[in-house]
């Protein structure tokens, strides 16, 4: 008797509470009907973005905006040799107005294009322009050699670390490539000890 008792007042709980469940979906489904239509809400999201696409986006190809990636990016951030291509054609896109992951695949692809053409450009220059550095740090070594032996016996050096490389390097105002400034560190501890 008793169990029959707790079994109706569980189900009557049960049923109270899927009273209130099907009492929320009925203000939920008012709610949503109750929304005024969006205007336009017929023109599917993929010709909105079509029609947000700028004429020279659409016409430019990927070499031609490639080469303005490059000019933007020198102009802008030509003191920022670490600036990540990331966030320096993000910069160049939205002067454009264009939010590249909002684009039909199409455009991102060929903004894709861009951007790799103009990394592999840009990758090029840079290298043209440390190897042209390299060679000429090379063939001042020598002489950069001599003068760091010179230094560390100033300061009574009998042999010299990477770290009294560095400090040699900051005491003349001397910026090195990685590659030299290891030589110097190899060539000069040779020059030391050679002459001890």
């Amino acid at each position: 008797m008793v169990s029959n008792d707790l079994k109706e007042q569980s189900n009557q709980k049960s049923d109270e509470k899927l009273d209130r469940i099907v009492k929320a979906l009925e203000r939920i489904a008012d709610a949503l009907e109750s929304v005024e239509e969006i205007p336009g809400d017929d023109i599917s999201l993929e010709e909105d973005k079509q029609s947000e696409i700028p004429e020279e986006i659409k016409s430019a190809t990927p070499e031609k905006l490639a080469s303005e990636l490059i000019a933007f990016i020198q102009k802008e951030f030509s003191d920022e040799a670490n600036m990540s291509m990331y966030r320096a054609s993000e910069f160049f896109w939205s002067q454009k107005n264009i939010r590249k992951y909002e684009m039909p695949p199409e455009v991102r692809l060929k903004i894709e294009k861009v951007e790799m053409l103009a990394e592999k450009q840009l990758n090029a220059a840079r290298e043209v322009k440390d190897k042209a550095q390299l060679e000429k740090e090379k063939l001042e070594l020598p002489s950069t050699v001599t003068s760091c032996v010179n230094w560390a016996r100033e300061h009574n050096l009998k042999k010299i670390t990477l770290a009294d490389v560095d400090a040699y390097l900051l005491d003349k105002n001397i910026e090195l490539l990685y590659q030299i400034k290891r030589s110097l560190y190899a060539m000069a501890n040779v020059a030391i000890k050679s002459k001890n």
